[in-house]
């Protein structure tokens, strides 16, 4: 779990093309981040939820 987390954090780092082909912003976008944020926020309080 703690590898697939790590994967998520760096996403917009390490794939900003697929992010680009994906969302259509740039990974670097403040706009990107508080997106990119809250759906990780949702993944995470969903697997807690179990």
């Amino acid at each position: 779990m703690l590898v697939a987390l790590f994967a998520m954090a760096a996403a917009g780092v390490a794939f900003p093309q697929i992010v680009r082909a994906v969302y259509g912003e740039d990974p670097a976008s403040p706009e990107f981040a508080e997106r990119y944020a809250a759906q990780v926020e949702a993944l995470l309080g969903a697997l807690a939820a179990g």
